[in-house]
């Protein structure tokens, strides 16, 4: 049997070099007996039939159990003996791989890419070739030294059945060699070719999806370095600048202390010089008046020469006392400003302890400073709208304040003009009857030609109606030349009225056009810092959902939250921490009751995705929460 399966020809054992050099086989370093055994066989010379001539009838041989004849021996070897071979299963075994299915094995390969693996060196393992059509006919090996006995059967082999098919040896041919495979092998070696495939391919989309997240991780990289490197100095820049302010308020301080001292020196020593001038000018006025006692003495006393030099040695020890006196008071005005000098060296210490403090107060100033300018950002916000809403009223305050004024001057106009017409009225009702009675009196005197006026009142009555009569000329003219002024003022007012209108809507223009600058620069501002800020959040939501998996890492989990005072819980919420931990009743306030009894924290539940992302896309939450992200209960809390 072990031929039917193992070949030791020549053909099987193939040199190492005409391996492909894509498989590796392990080979063992070690012989052993079957190894021994294949190489003796390679050794074995190759067995080669010849047909023997027609010998005589055969003879006897001798052997050790006694005479035997040949033919016995010969049935033996012969193929119509029953102790011939059979035709093995093994035959069928190794069958030679149909047309059809290397058909199909070569359409997998195009497809796949993977042609070239079964297109190797003649000397693969794994080549699958068709095998010869016959199998040239082998004579049986001959040992050298017997010959062969005479055949009393058939010479020939019978031809076998037709029902039997040819079976392709399991042995190589001597050109190339052949793997011949089962079925369910040859399946499973494809589905495994296949998974291969479909593996490399899953694994080249999983590089190339690779490679695009690290390409992405080096671009934020860069980025975030950039970014940190402006921040870096725009930091060394505002530390020098202030490092450089620092430095000129210390000089400025240190200046100004010694300035201060100097001046507090030249005070006292203005105030000392003015203390020794009053002494002096005491001790001046002093001699003066002993000088003029000595020469009321001299006066009197010429010949008293006793009493001057009692006199002069009286004023020496007065002056000698004097002396002393003043001494003493130099000697404490020393003492005294000893002690100052050691009064100005401790306010010196305190004041470099309050500059020290001043220091510390500058810090916290700047650093209030900083959190009232983010504050007043907060502010100016809601200052614009008020200031927009403000200048909108003020706006239209001012043009119904501005009708209300033209209103009012045309009503004033029209009442001056309507005054004045009536009077114009008045003085031409005036005229016209002053006209009619002259023309009276012209008639009058018309039909009385020849007579003769001899009275003097009616004389003076005539002189005097033509005084009336010119005195209301000269009146009404007056009025004319007054109504022709005011009509010239209310022109000159109306002009003034424009020109002050025309100005102040251009100050009130430049005014809103000057506030509508800073506003939108303002604005700007904001809107920049809202665009930096937006861009910083969609960056680091980009890197949380990145970092995170697109919220894979945060689904299922919960994160303890301070709710807002404004925010609103539902009913069922779940427990805060502190009453969940000591097992009490808690209410959906946003700080429960018994927190606020024990002034502590009150902390909730709620859902990772929602406090991180803002969304939670999964309704059914593995954690049910309400829309805010709050957790709640699946039902109200029992009442006890």
């Amino acid at each position: 049997m072990a031929g039917d399966l193992i070949s030791f020809d020549e053909e099987v054992t193939s040199s190492p070099t005409s391996m492909p050099s894509t498989i590796h086989h392990t080979r063992s370093t070690h012989r052993d007996s079957f190894s021994e055994l294949a190489s003796m066989m390679k050794a074995k010379k190759s067995y080669i039939h010849t047909v023997p001539p027609a010998s005589p009838p055969l003879p006897l041989t001798t052997s050790l159990n006694g005479p035997r004849p040949a033919n016995h021996i010969a049935s033996e070897g012969s193929i119509s003996s029953p102790l011939a071979r059979r035709p093995r299963l093994s035959d069928f075994f190794f069958e030679p791989i149909s047309e059809h299915c290397q058909d199909i094995l070569a359409q997998h390969q195009v497809k796949n890419g993977h042609e070239d693996i079964f297109h190797n060196s003649e000397a693969s393992m794994w080549n699958i070739r068709k095998p010869s059509a016959s199998r040239p006919y082998k004579e049986p090996f001959l040992i050298p030294e017997f010959e062969l006995p005479a055949r009393n059967g058939l010479t020939d082999p019978p031809s076998p059945p037709q029902s039997l098919t040819d079976s392709a040896s399991a042995f190589r041919s001597e050109q190339e060699p052949i793997v011949r495979l089962t079925k369910p092998a040859y399946d499973k070696m494809c589905k495994s070719l296949e998974d291969t495939v479909k593996e490399n391919k899953e694994l080249h989309t999983s590089l190339a999806a690779h490679n695009r997240t690290i390409e992405q991780l080096r671009h934020g990289d860069h980025e975030m370095s950039s970014q940190l490197g402006k921040h870096r100095y725009q930091n060394e820049a505002n530390k020098a600048q202030k490092s450089a302010m620092g430095r000129a308020l210390g000089e400025k301080e240190t200046t100004i202390q010694t300035q201060q001292l100097e001046i507090k020196e030249l005070m006292s020593k203005i105030s000392a010089l003015n203390a020794k001038v009053e002494e002096l000018e005491g001790m001046s006025d002093e001699t003066n008046y002993l000088r003029s006692v000595i020469e009321s003495y001299r006066v009197k006393h010429e010949g008293a020469d006793i009493n001057i030099a009692s006199l002069k040695s009286q004023h020496r020890y007065d002056l000698s006392n004097l002396a002393a006196i003043k001494d003493q008071e130099l000697k404490s005005i020393k003492t005294d400003y000893q002690h100052a000098l050691a009064e100005l060296a401790a306010t010196k210490n305190q004041h470099k302890h309050t500059l020290d403090d001043l220091s510390t107060t500058k810090d916290e100033f700047k650093n209030a400073l900083i959190r009232l300018a983010a504050t007043k950002d907060l502010e100016l916000e809601s200052v614009k709208e008020v200031h927009k809403y403000a200048l909108e009223h003020a706006s239209a305050a001012k043009d119904q304040e501005w009708g209300e004024f033209e209103q009012s001057h045309q009503r004033a106009l029209s009442k001056l003009a309507a005054s004045k017409d009536c009077e114009l009225e008045e003085a031409q009702g005036i005229i016209r009857k002053l006209k009619l009675d002259v023309s009276e009196l012209s008639q009058q005197i018309l039909e009385t030609p020849h007579a003769q006026v001899n009275s003097e009142a009616q004389r003076d009555c005539a002189h005097e109606q033509a005084n009336g009569q010119a005195k209301q000329e000269k009146f009404i003219r007056d009025l004319r030349h007054q109504l022709m002024d005011e009509r010239i003022k209310v022109v000159d007012l109306e002009d003034e009225i424009e020109v002050l209108r025309e100005k102040t809507k251009q100050i009130d223009i430049d005014d809103l056009q000057a506030k509508l600058r800073e506003k939108t620069s303002e604005c700007d501002r904001h809107r920049s810092h809202a665009k930096t800020a937006e861009a910083r959040l969609k960056h680091s939501q980009e890197r949380l959902l990145h970092i995170t998996s697109n919220g894979l890492s945060l689904q299922g989990a919960v994160h303890l939250v301070k709710p807002h005072a404004d925010s609103k819980l539902p009913r069922t919420v779940h427990s805060c921490t502190e009453c969940y931990g000591k097992n009490m009743e808690c209410d959906d306030n946003t700080t429960c009751r018994n927190c606020a009894d024990s002034n502590t924290r009150c902390l909730r539940w709620r859902c990772s995705l929602k406090h991180k992302l803002g969304d939670c896309p999964f309704t059914p939450c593995k954690f049910p929460h309400d829309s805010q992200g709050w957790l709640m209960l699946p039902q109200d809390r029992p009442q006890w």
